[in-house]
């Protein structure tokens, strides 16, 4: 790449996506360092000095880490031109793929999901959040190699088949709540690239009907999380516990929250579970509140904008459904983790963008942002036909 042409590249990054998701992985080192905080050490300290003697370092750095990888992975992937992905995408997508069946012969965590690939005791990466990105480029460039949308059920089987391997394996995996990230990506790709609404909902129904027989391939701790949630006081001292203290602790943050660092809050005393991945959302409006939890949704929601305005003036349809999948990914991650941490969906695991403790969904996060920025970096800032 010449000088000129980088500097070309560099004037046409969409700076404010970049502030945006930097930002978020800021705001999700301090909510990271506020969850994991202990309570009880005491050195006598006060003020700042005080609060540095409670945060607890080893999720603080780890945390670093994860940002910083993926970074440089973001970086490299809005280096290089988006539309290099096009002939290459067969060979992602098969990558991804045998990624999630390595998985299946790894050990069982918690409810019997093997969704990880251990490297060491420690060191470990989910492939069902990294799979995410060479899905979302095959659906792309096989939609946005048409001339027309999609009008017949004929039409839709290649790309049913290109969701249902990664979403059956990762089903099997246990991971239900991934699986449901690959739909909402397959549904939001296919209907703003025209596809016909009622071809969608026919699909939506009979999905409906076929996803019966899932709930008996679920594990009793799968299950339980949907029973809880259709009956919230069922078993409030087992697996209801989640649930309820993480209501609970969103609710006591009332409209500006007990504040950060708090001694004598909920979620530093372990009522709540998960309290720096799943529940980190509920961690947050209890130290800041309805007004601070407003702001942290208002610059999500501003990501998911900047990224759908990026898709409408891309130089093609290609990356325009790029900006597409990577947006219905992160929708879904926003949406589910913040329902399901106020109650108003079952829990599933799935972290909140950027601010829950975890590194392949940081990687895959920044990696999808890198395929954005690389798509607004080469994009004529012209109008296309489009969604």
């Amino acid at each position: 790449m010449q000088k000129n042409d980088f500097g070309k590249l560099i004037k046409t990054t969409d700076w404010l996506l970049v502030a945006l998701v930097l930002a978020l992985c800021l705001l999700g080192l301090v909510t990271i360092a506020n969850a994991t905080c202990d309570p009880y050490a005491e050195n006598g300290a006060t003020g700042l000095a005080g609060i540095a003697a409670r945060i607890n370092p080893y999720y603080v750095l780890r945390q670093l880490v994860w940002i910083g990888t993926g970074l440089v992975l973001g970086i490299a992937f809005a280096a290089i031109d988006y539309r290099i992905w096009r002939p290459l995408i067969w060979y992602a997508y098969g990558f991804g793929v045998l990624l999630l069946i390595i998985v299946l012969f790894m050990p069982a965590g918690r409810g019997n999901v093997k969704n990880a690939i251990y490297i060491t005791e420690t060191l470990s990466f989910q492939p069902g959040e990294l799979a995410k990105i060479p899905y979302i480029l095959t659906m792309a460039a096989l939609l946005g190699a048409r001339t027309t949308p999609v009008k017949h059920v004929r039409e839709l089987l290649i790309y049913l088949a290109v969701t249902a391997l990664p979403v059956g394996l990762i089903i099997a995996e246990g991971e239900v709540g991934t699986a449901l990230v690959f739909m909402c990506i397959f549904v939001g790709m296919m209907f703003l690239s025209g596809t016909d609404w009622k071809l969608l909902l026919g699909m939506g129904l009979v999905a409906a009907v076929s996803a019966i027989p899932v709930w008996f391939l679920l594990s009793e701790y799968q299950r339980n999380r949907i029973l809880d949630f259709l009956d919230p006081s069922r078993n409030l001292n087992s697996s209801g516990y989640n649930v309820l203290y993480a209501k609970t602790a969103t609710g006591t943050g009332r409209v500006w929250g007990k504040g950060l660092f708090r001694e004598g809050a909920l979620s530093q005393l372990d009522y709540v579970p998960e309290k720096h991945t799943d529940f980190i959302f509920s961690v947050t409006a209890e130290a800041v509140g309805l007004v601070g939890c407003l702001i942290i949704v208002g610059v999500l929601l501003m990501l998911l904008v900047r990224m759908l305005r990026i898709a409408r003036t891309a130089s093609d349809s290609f990356g325009s459904l790029i900006c597409i999948g990577v947006a219905a990914m992160m929708f879904f991650h926003i949406a589910e983790n913040i329902c399901m941490n106020i109650g108003l969906l079952p829990v599933t695991g799935i972290p909140l963008p950027f601010l829950s403790y975890g590194g392949s969904p940081m990687w895959a996060n920044m990696m999808g942002v890198g395929l954005v920025l690389s798509v607004s970096m080469r994009r004529r800032m012209t109008r296309i036909r489009r969604f």
